[in-house]
């Protein structure tokens, strides 16, 4: 995510139509990132007396679908 945001930075300092596009892809990793932990902690809350670990690993697909 930091280099995202370097690499956001340098294209606003140029400016053009790739800057709205590099800011549009980084505010879509970052909401698909708050949105995992979200997940993690209310599945995290739950698993407490469950202990299934399957929802964990199908919220960081869901992560890696968001990023493909």
């Amino acid at each position: 995510m930091g280099r995202d945001i370097y690499a956001l930075t340098v294209k606003l300092d140029r400016g053009g139509k790739e800057t709205l596009a590099a800011l549009h892809g980084l505010l879509f990793r970052s909401k698909a990132l708050a949105e995992r932990e979200a997940e993690r902690v209310s599945a995290d809350l739950q698993n407490l007396s469950t202990g299934s670990k399957v929802k964990a690993h199908l919220i960081d697909a869901k992560l890696h679908l968001a990023y493909a």
